[in-house]
């Protein structure tokens, strides 16, 4: 074979490709809050003050209205002597990233080879990156948490700021008093950033990354013999830090496999056209047999993908005046190994005694007013069972001049195989590492048939 022939049956591809959400900083976003209640438009109302008689006459012009914005230097403080228990949430939007769109950058690179006539292989490398995505932590002050530095005060966070207690408070931490003369409440609402709030609802951060990175591989066969297959198998990685953090001054401490996180996939598809019939090398003399046997055809999908990442949480966590999600910690006791008790299903996944598939030993809640240090999704490599999907399709066209039937077999789950779901990852519930639910559906069968004329 010469080189420029072995040349023209390999095919060399590669792309690059941004994409971008406009508008994401505008509407309601899904938060139900819109621009006009951020004080940005006003509802004007006008009433008539005589009966029958309209409101104004737009010859003489709209009748004066307060415009916005509405400043209110009082408006929701609370944690006061005058108002104890009057603080509000006030909502907040960042001008820096609260019009950013989300984008994602995409590339790939790969290479195609023809073996046959009819059959080829591919490798290729597909890879994107997204930033500014929905969620994220990390908000800092926006969380209206308190300093982290100030965890080590313990017991005294949740206790009222008297003079007491400020006095044993300044001996840990120097330097710390009321935000106002007349505060009234704990410890750490005092310290919070915004002291007057119960908290900040902070809308259309825009805050998340997100990072995929795979190897994809194809053999692909075209029609020949009466044969069609496609097989398929992609080694993946997927990161984020789209979920609330643990440390809302940090949300890097985070970044982890996400949920849509499926290591490998691999997917077979297949159509053969039966050799049987008029023209086939197992055809029948018979003119009504060969109605009968010619013209079947069966169809196969295969998918299989592992599972996605377990995220372990807990809700013994102790961080007074942290807005925190509870990650537990790994227990520095432990060595033995995380899956216990065979495969996901194995023994008896039913009460009395059901069986648990994780060692809760592996995890502690972490210590008071300390964040726990447990990975935020697939600690320990854990991950939930497996998908497997596996259908067929049996289809026959029966041909007579304008007259045709086709008869349909479809099979989902001709094994009848069971997948369960993940099991149960809060360290305090008493399903921790149980299976509960089985994933899948059961084997079904539906036949159709359609008559055309």
């Amino acid at each position: 074979m010469t080189r420029t022939s072995y040349l023209r049956r390999t095919v060399l591809r590669a792309g690059y490709g941004l994409t971008d959400s406009h508008g994401a900083g505008t509407g309601n976003n899904g938060t139900g809050v819109s621009p006009g209640q951020l004080g940005f438009n006003a509802a004007a109302s006008f009433s008539s003050t005589v009966t029958g008689q309209p409101a104004f006459y737009w010859a003489n012009g709209v009748p004066p209205y307060q415009k916005p914005p509405f400043i209110d230097p009082g408006y929701g403080v609370g944690f006061t002597t005058a108002s104890p228990s009057g603080a509000v949430s006030p909502t907040y939007v960042n001008p820096a990233t609260g019009a950013k769109p989300p984008y994602s950058v995409y590339w790939n690179i790969g290479i195609q080879r023809e073996i046959t006539a009819n059959t080829t292989i591919g490798a290729s490398f597909a890879a994107n990156t997204g930033h500014f995505l929905t969620g994220g932590g990390g908000t800092g002050i926006w969380s209206n948490s308190m300093p982290i530095q100030c965890l080590p005060l313990g017991a005294l966070l949740g206790a009222q700021a008297t003079a007491a207690n400020i006095a044993s408070a300044q001996a840990l931490a120097p330097g710390i008093g009321l935000p106002f003369s007349n505060y009234v409440g704990t410890i750490s609402q005092m310290l919070k950033p915004y002291p007057q709030y119960s908290g900040i609802n902070y809308l259309w951060s825009n805050r998340g990354n997100s990072s995929y990175n795979s190897f994809q591989f194809a053999v692909d066969h075209r029609m020949s013999q009466g044969l069609t297959f496609h097989i398929g198998y992609v080694f993946s990685k997927e990161l984020d830090d789209t979920t609330t953090s643990r440390n809302p001054f940090d949300g890097s401490l985070d970044r982890a496999p996400g949920a849509i996180d499926h290591p490998h996939i691999l997917t077979g598809t297949v159509v053969y056209h039966l050799p049987f019939g008029k023209g086939h090398a197992l055809g029948s003399g018979n003119a009504a047999v060969q109605r009968l046997v010619s013209g079947w055809l069966v169809a196969s999908v295969v998918t299989f993908s592992s599972g996605s990442p377990l995220a372990i949480s807990g809700t013994g966590c102790v961080v007074t005046g942290i807005s925190s999600s509870c990650l537990p910690s790994y227990n520095p006791a432990f060595n033995g190994p995380v899956r216990i008790n065979g495969s996901y299903g194995d023994g008896n996944i039913l009460a009395p005694g059901p069986v648990a598939y994780l060692d809760k030993n592996a995890f502690i809640t972490p210590a008071p007013y300390t964040f726990g240090n447990l990975a935020r999704a697939a600690p320990y490599n854990l991950f939930s069972p497996y998908t497997l999907n596996e259908d067929v399709t049996l289809r026959e066209i029966a041909l007579r001049k304008r007259l045709k039937l086709t008869f349909e077999a479809n099979m989902f789950n001709i094994t009848n195989s069971v997948i369960f779901s993940a099991p149960g990852t809060s360290i305090d519930s008493t399903t921790f590492g149980q299976v509960t639910s089985q994933r899948n559906l059961p084997r079904k069968v539906q036949f159709n048939a359609r008559l055309s004329f």
